[in-house]
């Protein structure tokens, strides 16, 4: 700005030179009203120019302040992706996989919005398809460990039934009386 501003100066220097050399220093009045219209035309042109660069260095300023805002929103849902991941880490060491598993999927949300919120910021790219690989990954784990706990328990009352039901009728069998239908049934089904 201060560059155009000293060519612009420079430029009108030069036609009052050439203005004062054409008058030969003679006082003439229409010599002086030019050289006034040309300094009144360096002024406008002087503003203009201020204008225009002050009119770029706001907009390149409130560019540069969207940025940081979305940058800060981001952030925020980022926080609050930790937070369910700290929160799906403590349900998992309480064996709660079916809740950690739905606070992964929440953090997945949040880390989607985040991303989306980024979207002309491609600095980020390469950090958030990391983190969404590796959240796909804990879930698949959560997944397996809660379809795992799921059939461990499955088997466990399956057995306990079937101890029941053998107990019952090893005491019918004690006392004399003929096994009840459920326990022949679960006599059969066990042999």
């Amino acid at each position: 700005m201060e560059t155009l501003a000293l060519i612009i100066s420079l430029v009108s220097l030069g036609l009052a030179a050439v203005a004062y050399w054409r008058c030969r220093g003679k006082q003439d009045s229409s010599m002086q009203l030019e050289i006034e219209r040309l300094k009144t035309h360096q002024k406008e042109l002087a503003e203009s120019v201020s204008q225009n660069a002050t009119s770029s260095s706001a907009q390149n300023i409130e560019e540069g302040l969207a940025v940081r805002v979305r940058r800060i929103e981001a952030r925020s849902l980022l926080l609050r992706v930790k937070t369910k991941l700290n929160r799906a880490i403590s349900a998992a060491a309480h064996e709660e996989f079916f809740r950690a598993e739905e606070l992964l999927e929440d953090g997945t949300e949040l880390l989607r919005g985040a991303r989306e919120t980024l979207a002309e910021d491609s600095a980020y790219d390469q950090s958030f398809e990391e983190i969404r690989n590796t959240m796909r990954d804990a879930i698949a784990t959560v997944k397996m460990r809660a379809l795992d706990v799921r059939r461990r328990m499955e088997q466990v009352l399956t057995e306990a039934d079937q101890i029941v039901n053998t107990l019952e009728s090893d005491e019918q069998m004690a006392s004399g009386q003929a096994p009840t239908a459920h326990s022949a049934e679960t006599q059969h089904t066990a042999a």
